[in-house]
């Protein structure tokens, strides 16, 4: 059975993935085997909702856009990791839950987009599949070569920021890394100041810039 839920949203303010500045947020109870909302996000707004959720749940959390730069994050609060970064998933997140654990999902647009002004017409579905058990996940050899390619983008772009300060403490943003253009974008941070780094399908870096 399939509930839609309207958006109620309170203002909040949150710092994660992507160029969110001004969140909303909003509780979703999971009473059916599929929840839905539909939202629409603007620039650097973004909307986190926290999942009414019962242990050893099996959730799927799915989000539709018309966006292509919309994506979700799915943390567990008080992690230091995200458990699922939809740009890296196809904005899929098959996740099993912990008792005493509260889950969070950000929907926010990448901040290329954000600074566009661009907006997002989008549907999130949390989907509950007591018969599943496991992370959803790209087949093994895709998902290990996928991972290379992020690992090596993100070293060659420490590398460069690196040689251009002269400084080697060079920091990964929590949202390091997300495909783009048949590259990656890399999100660095030096000295306080947030730096935005792309990369090629080879791993060579093409743009660096301080945001």
């Amino acid at each position: 059975m399939k509930r839609l839920l309207p958006l109620l949203v309170t203002t909040g303010l949150l710092l994660a993935g992507g160029a969110m500045a001004q969140d909303r947020t909003e509780r979703i109870a999971l009473d059916g085997s599929s929840t839905s909302v539909r939202g629409q996000i603007k620039g650097n707004d973004g909307v986190q909702y926290q999942l009414d959720t019962r242990p050893h749940q099996q959730l799927t959390v799915k989000l539709a856009s018309s966006n292509a730069s919309n994506y979700l994050n799915v943390e567990k609060e008080g992690s230091a990791e995200a458990l699922c970064q939809g740009a890296m998933t196809g904005n899929i997140c098959t996740f099993r839950t912990e008792p005493g654990a509260r889950y969070l999902v950000d929907v926010y647009l990448m901040r290329n987009a954000a600074r566009r002004g661009e907006s997002a017409r989008y549907t999130l579905t949390v989907e509950q599949d007591a018969g599943y058990s496991g992370q959803a996940a790209p087949p093994p050899a895709a998902a290990a070569a996928n991972n290379n390619a992020a690992t090596d983008a993100v070293a060659a772009c420490k590398s460069a920021l690196a040689l251009k300060s002269g400084v080697n403490t060079v920091f990964v943003l929590p949202i390091s890394h997300v495909p783009a253009f048949g590259g990656y974008e890399v999100f660095l941070s030096l000295k306080g100041a947030q730096w935005l780094c792309t990369t090629d399908s080879r791993g060579n870096v093409n743009r660096l810039e301080q945001r």
